[in-house]
């Protein structure tokens, strides 16, 4: 095919752009849907309240903190972090579950209720209590403290490995959730936070083993 002289030249070894991957079109979608659907929530009828039981609440307040937890972890990786792919992931994070933060929130206020007691017995809504802090792939202290502290190149491999533990567990609870939820909105919810985060498992691990050398 012929060119003309106005047109620019073309760098075939010059890479090219990607567009969005298939997650971040599902979490665009999801979140103008959820944007929708929660307005009408909160604005609709009233007078019979939404469905509730044990699990819609213990599930929104647990998963607020364990996303909560993913925001701070998050926030550090963006500021720091060496490697672009793994900052994007970052960002991911913070733009992901701060919108499901606030949606999570929004639910509670339809029903009444607040922020769950810091000192509670958490995951009770799935027959296993324990303190907040020992949740599912909630980080310790001291691993926070780790991903702090770490080098930007180590820092890297620290969310990584944190962000996997971190999303194995809020993929089980989400799971169940999606099982046993009264309220049709929680359970869509926690499918939703289930299939993102088992895609995102799958990104964080491929990288993770390009990082070490695999």
């Amino acid at each position: 095919m012929e060119t003309s002289a106005a047109d620019p030249p073309v760098d075939e070894a010059a890479p090219q752009r990607r567009g969005l991957s298939t997650t971040k079109i599902v979490i665009l979608v999801l979140a103008c849907a959820f944007l929708a659907g929660a307005a009408g929530y909160l604005l609709g009828d009233r007078t019979s309240g939404p469905s509730d039981s044990a699990v819609d609440v213990g599930f929104l307040h647990d998963m607020l903190d364990h996303h909560e937890q993913a925001v701070t972890m998050a926030s550090v990786t963006t500021a720091n972090a060496s490697d672009p792919i793994v900052r994007d992931f970052a960002r991911e994070v913070l733009i992901e579950q701060r919108y499901e933060i606030g949606l999570m929130d929004a639910y509670l206020q339809a029903r009444d209720e607040v922020r769950g007691d810091p000192e509670r017995d958490a995951m009770a809504w799935m027959g296993m209590g324990m303190p907040v802090a020992q949740m599912p792939g909630y980080a310790s202290e001291d691993e926070l403290d780790a991903l702090q502290s770490a080098s930007p190149e180590e820092q890297n491999e620290v969310f990584l490995e944190l962000m996997i533990a971190h999303h194995r567990g809020g993929v089980a609870m989400a799971e169940y959730a999606a099982r046993h939820a009264e309220d049709p909105r929680v359970r869509r919810l926690a499918e939703v936070m289930a299939d993102v985060q088992a895609k995102e498992i799958i990104e964080y691990e491929l990288k993770l083993s390009e990082l070490q050398g695999g």
